[in-house]
């Protein structure tokens, strides 16, 4: 090129990004919230310190581009096992197009470009760009309220902040765990309620707050009592794993609330029955049946226990309707079990068990499992090993 050879350069012009919105992909892609200047091209999300390497998905509606088929999509960053996407096209208008590896399971956020690009007819690249700002917000990962010993029912979830809780007993005592090991969480310990109270619990990390309301109502008690048959005992449950501790023999609960009673004799065999808290109930326990009702019991490599692929796992020891206490050791080889059973009369058979290890909102947790078992087909008993 000589010093006088000049170059005419034809800017974009127009906006070619409308809303440009980060989706939660466990949680339903409901989106993050966020913050977004069409006049500087900048937008900001605060993003949970939960989402990881697949959570983001970029949902970034299309403006007034030159061509709608030409006019390229790209996010210009580095992943987080060092991969280079900024050649990687993203769909324009979609809510299924995510931005792979771009958070760990962290409080680290990022800063990055978005990208329209448009090739001109004399090969020149126009690009209209939006900086991108991840801000993330710290959780908590568990959060439970008790009162006379007893767990009240609170179904958390790390994104949920605010909940309704009704209690028989004061105080309330909150115990809470930061998604990080350093966050500092406020507002745990006793509070005492007279009738209504709104609770607090917040958790700091790094400057960045997250604050977790509860609405706590405190009611007068209902007596309940049980009969009880000899030779079996009796828990009472407000929710699956929420059992309920007596005073002196007596059940103080929730009036008009759903409880259940588990009847067990001799270890193994069990009752259950549900019933509504209303004052002076008695409620009467049956006792449970203790005729053996399983007849045959496999665990195997596959669905499919006769193929002569599929590899039984053995039992020891050898099964047998009044064993109950049974093991099975299984090769590292596999990643899966399956299981088949076979009952007497009109029983039903489930797994119950908790999970070898499970993706919880980025950390490895394990969970409580109820699986249905078939008597014709081996069921495949979903990360228990």
């Amino acid at each position: 090129m000589s010093k006088n050879t000049s170059v005419s350069v034809e800017l974009p012009y127009g906006e070619w990004f409308g809303e440009i919105k980060l989706l939660d992909q466990r949680n339903g892609k409901v989106p993050f919230e966020y913050t977004q200047d069409m006049a500087t091209h900048t937008a900001t999300y605060k993003v949970p310190d939960t989402a990881d390497r697949v959570s983001i998905i970029l949902n970034a509606m299309i403006g007034d581009v030159p061509d709608s088929n030409t006019t390229y999509l790209r996010a210009i960053y580095v992943d987080t096992n060092g991969v280079d996407r900024s050649h990687d096209v993203e769909s324009w208008n979609s809510r299924a197009s995510t931005l792979i590896s771009l958070l760990e399971a962290n409080m680290q956020g990022r800063t990055f470009d978005l990208e329209a690009q448009y090739a001109t007819a004399d090969n020149t690249t126009q690009i209209q760009s939006y900086t991108i700002t991840v801000d993330r917000v710290p959780t908590l990962i568990s959060l439970t309220a008790s009162a006379e010993n007893t767990v009240l029912p609170l179904e958390f979830d790390p994104q949920t902040y605010e909940y309704s809780i009704t209690t028989v007993a004061s105080p309330v005592t909150f115990s809470a765990q930061g998604f990080g090991s350093d966050y500092n969480i406020s507002g745990t310990g006793n509070v005492t309620v007279k009738t209504t109270k709104t609770h607090k619990i917040t958790v700091e990390s790094g400057g960045n707050t997250s604050i977790y309301t509860i609405n706590i109502k405190k009611v007068s008690s209902v007596n309940v009592t049980l009969s009880v048959p000899s030779g079996t005992t009796a828990e009472v449950f407000i929710a699956a794993q929420a059992k309920i501790e007596p005073v002196s023999g007596v059940y103080h609960l929730v009036p008009d609330e759903q409880y259940h009673v588990i009847g067990t004799k001799n270890v193994y065999y069990h009752t259950r029955k549900d019933f509504t808290a209303s004052a002076g109930l008695t409620v009467s326990v049956s006792a449970p049946d203790t005729a053996d009702a399983l007849s045959a019991l496999g665990l195997y490599s596959a669905a499919f226990a006769n193929s002569a692929s599929t590899r039984v796992h053995e039992i020891v020891p050898a099964f047998a309707p009044s064993q109950h206490d049974l093991s099975s050791i299984v090769s590292d080889v596999y990643t899966s079990v399956y299981a088949q059973a076979t009952p007497e009369n009109d029983y039903e058979v489930t797994a119950n068990y908790i999970s070898q290890s499970q993706q919880y909102f980025g950390e490895d947790r394990s969970i409580l499992i109820e699986r249905t078992v078939g008597a014709r087909q081996a069921n495949v008993l979903s990360s228990c090993i």
